[in-house]
């Protein structure tokens, strides 16, 4: 709760800037895998109305929830908050579909879809083609015992990275994530003056290609995010070559 409250004091700063007119919210959030409460989303929104403020609510990882753990669409924690907001979901990520380039964006607000509907048309960005479209439907309409297995298969994975980390790279703190399939890594007590440094170590010598933890903002600074989107064996490989490498710098 302590940690949440100094969010919610730097919100409160940054939605206090009369040039700030949109906010866009990850729900849940990618990299932390932060899962919001009903209570959180429900004190962001009253801010942002404050504030006037319009919400972009993308809610692209709201499948990949884990054990203990509910998504809750910002929309539809109060009916004005729906009417100042667009949600944005796709089912690339769970179902793994992103090359067929489809997505969605949910508009309650008539003039707000419609306004939104005017600029992606003048911008030529109506690049919607029927195979993505055939992909997203059957992927929200007939697809929840793969989804259920998928994330059963995540969190036996999430888990024995957990205890991996602990165990044999203990100088790599990890924040548990409550949904998303990533893994914020810690990395600042390996030592590295700086973040060039870090991604030369674990892509020349850790041999894996992590994103560097700086591209979502100055806060990344000795992170890197890992993508346990994969076989179990091969996320298990990967991180017995992090481990050789961390060893290594003893």
């Amino acid at each position: 709760m302590g940690a949440m409250r100094l969010i919610l004091m730097i919100l409160i700063k940054k939605l206090d800037d009369t040039r700030l007119k949109i906010m866009m919210l990850c729900n849940p959030q990618n990299p932390t895998g932060r899962c919001f409460t009903y209570e959180e989303l429900l004190r962001i929104g009253e801010l942002c109305e404050k504030y006037n403020v319009f919400v972009i609510s993308d809610e692209i990882h709201q499948d990949l929830v884990f054990r203990g753990h509910k998504h809750i669409p910002f929309a539809s924690i109060k009916e004005s908050f729906a009417m100042n907001s667009i949600t944005a979901i796709s089912p690339s990520k769970t179902f793994n579909t992103a090359g067929l380039r489809t997505a969605a964006w949910i508009a309650p607000n008539p003039e707000v879809k419609k306004a939104v509907y005017e600029q992606v048309v003048n911008n030529k960005a109506y690049g919607r083609n029927i195979f993505g479209d055939a992909a997203l439907i059957a992927a929200y309409t007939a697809s929840d015992d793969y989804m259920e297995e998928l994330m059963e298969y995540l969190n036996d994975t999430r888990d024995e990275v957990i205890r991996y980390f602990k165990e044999y790279i203990p100088k790599i703190k990890l924040i548990k994530p409550e949904a998303t399939y990533l893994f914020w890594l810690d990395c600042k007590e390996l030592g590295f003056a700086t973040q060039q440094k870090l991604k030369d170590f674990v892509y020349n010598e850790g041999k894996m290609y992590l994103n560097d933890g700086t591209i979502f903002g100055t806060e990344g600074f000795m992170f890197m995010r890992l993508n346990i989107a994969m076989p179990r064996r091969t996320v298990m490989e990967a991180l017995d070559r992090l481990k050789k490498a961390v060893d290594a710098l003893l």
